[in-house]
């Protein structure tokens, strides 16, 4: 059974960069897997370069309007040529031998780290409204950033995309970025199936929202930060490159940027350059 890595970048080239980024993390701890990026027509010239550099192995391209929100989700699990595939979000890295991520993730036909709610808000929903109408007992909460499906999981994903073409009817409220928030759907689709999500105590994927003081030497696989009352250490480290003002400006966003300068320059890679963030949105 073949396994892979895939990750969509589109529009502007701080994204292509950071799905760069996350290729090189990639390729510098796991030398089997193959990595696939989703892109469109503006960015396949150069996706395609670094295809030839063997930064990339394989360039997916569709028109930009497909790749939208969770769009570009569901057409990753649409083009992947993989038996299982891997997703993570373009600003993740992999900062750990991923042997034991892999392992985790096949454990299911469709994997991702999260928690259970049975009861309660998300983003001012009551989940138990999501309860009634899709007959589901519990709701799984995660960040996106990073999942795992086969042949059979790739099915809540594209459920998942069906109920965002209602999310008004099915009241899914905005994300960041001003699209449907892909969470709650793919939280649904998994419930419906009776799916659990992987716990979060095997610091599988964690992201910097609403964390502090990250610590990260790529060199020597280390990763840690302080999110909320205990410390993270995940395998996947997702930093949120949109997320907000603080993270943008604070020295934990000074550590990371050093590293990723650090592993481009490895890779014979030039320094990028770094979007905004959504300066909305508060950590």
């Amino acid at each position: 059974m073949s396994e892979g890595y895939i990750t969509c970048a589109y529009g502007k080239q701080t994204y292509l960069d950071q799905a760069i980024n996350l290729a090189c993390s990639i390729r510098r701890l796991d030398k089997e897997r193959s990595i696939a990026i989703l892109t469109d027509f503006k960015m396949q010239e150069v996706a395609e370069e670094h295809c030839a550099k063997g930064i990339f192995d394989k360039v997916h391209v569709l028109e930009n309007w497909k790749l939208r929100g969770m769009m570009g989700k569901i057409a990753c699990v649409e083009v992947t040529t993989f038996d299982r595939t891997m997703f993570f979000d373009s600003d993740c890295l992999l900062v750990r031998d991923p042997l034991f991520l892999w392992e985790k993730m096949r454990e299911q036909h469709f994997s991702i780290q999260g928690e259970i709610s049975l009861e309660g808000f998300y983003s001012g929903v009551n989940i138990l409204f999501w309860f009634e109408k899709f007959n589901i007992k519990y709701l799984p909460m995660f960040n996106g950033g990073c999942y795992c499906w086969d042949s059979e999981g790739s099915n809540v994903l594209l459920r998942a995309g069906e109920i965002l073409k209602s999310s008004k009817e099915n009241m899914i409220p905005t994300g960041t970025g001003g699209a449907a928030d892909d969470q709650p759907a793919i939280g649904i689709a998994m419930a419906e199936t009776g799916i659990m999500p992987l716990p979060n105590s095997l610091n599988l994927h964690f992201s910097t929202f609403r964390s502090i003081n990250l610590q990260l030497d790529l060199e020597k696989n280390y990763c840690r930060f302080l999110k909320g009352s205990f410390w993270a250490e995940p395998c996947v480290l997702h930093y949120n490159s949109l997320a907000g003002i603080e993270m943008y400006r604070s020295s934990s966003r000074k550590v990371l940027e050093k590293e990723v300068a650090k592993l481009r320059h490895s890779f014979g890679l030039k320094d990028c350059s770094w979007p905004r963030p959504n300066f909305r949105t508060v950590l």
